[in-house]
């Protein structure tokens, strides 16, 4: 019975750390964020959603008060953009 117990304890702690490192390295899939999410956000950040008919009317308006601000970032594009100039 005492050579038993070691070769327990042993498969008892390689199953432990067997779980403990597959369910923290298993991959978590993000959510795809939808249009409630994105309102919901720009809500709770102070900032107000437009469409691109009322920027453009905006814009007809009074070119001169709005400031446009590139949020993509130096190099890269948005998917479905280019950077054509």
């Amino acid at each position: 019975m005492k050579r038993r117990r070691p070769a327990l304890r042993g498969t008892v702690a390689a199953v432990f750390i067997t779980v403990v490192l597959w369910s923290t390295n298993s991959p978590v899939l993000p959510k795809e964020p939808t249009w409630g999410d994105v309102l919901s956000e720009a809500r709770s950040g102070g900032y107000q959603i437009i469409t691109t008919e009322e920027l453009r009317e905006r814009y007809l308006k009074a070119p001169e008060k709005l400031l446009l601000v590139d949020t993509v970032g130096s190099g890269n594009t948005a998917p479905g953009t280019s950077r054509e100039r």
